[in-house]
């Protein structure tokens, strides 16, 4: 799903993120800035969850099927059910969250464990499969690869590539070059800059 972001100021408490004009086609985008810049501001943007009320343009598309995975990654999962369960919270697609879970390198004694049994980098997969699993239009990711080592990371891009190549369009929010796990030509790049001490821009390069 193809959407639009008309420019903008997004005016927050002691700090400003202007936004250009941006077309953002099916595909994979790397936000990317440095700590502090605004990134985390864009993706709440994105997520309409920013603390002052958010009033989008009347042109503005932006897809309301959203998924994210959260730099926090173990809040996003419900401590009071086992991990199979927390997979299959969108019951429609409980299988293939399975399977791709799998295919991260979850194994069947995984599951039936209570998530805060699990460890670092399990966590954040079963986050990503479940995510990725019920096919949102976009699909907000921050640090996603902070808790995996090379080879879940390579795994994890793999299934975004073919998620993007359905139609789905991903945002990442990474430190780790993308350029590292995959050799896909087709990524492309929105960057936060640093104007002033509490004023960034993004534009999308």
């Amino acid at each position: 799903m193809k959407f639009t972001i008309q420019q903008r100021i997004i005016l927050l408490p002691g700090f400003s993120l202007s936004i250009e004009n941006i077309n953002l086609e099916p595909g994979i985008y790397h936000l990317r800035g440095p700590n502090g810049s605004g990134k985390t501001t864009f993706m709440k943007f994105l997520l309409d969850v920013l603390p002052e009320p958010n009033i989008f343009c009347e042109n503005d598309i932006i897809p309301q099927n959203k998924g994210y995975v959260p730099q926090a990654y173990r809040e996003a999962l419900m401590p009071w059910i086992n991990t199979l369960r927390n997979l299959q919270i969108f019951p429609d697609t409980a299988d293939k969250a399975i399977s791709m879970a799998k295919s991260f390198g979850l194994h069947e004694a995984d599951f039936n464990k209570a998530t805060y049994k699990l460890s670092g980098g399990q966590s954040q997969r079963v986050v990503i499969a479940r995510e990725l699993s019920f096919e949102p239009d976009i699909l907000i990711m921050d640090e996603p690869f902070s808790a995996l080592d090379k080879d879940s990371s390579f795994k994890v891009i793999t299934a975004i590539l073919e998620y993007s190549n359905r139609g789905g369009t991903s945002i990442i929010s990474t430190h780790i070059p993308l350029e590292n796990l995959t050799n896909e030509v087709l990524i492309r790049t929105l960057t936060v800059e640093r104007i002033h001490e509490m004023e960034s821009k993004l534009c999308l390069n």
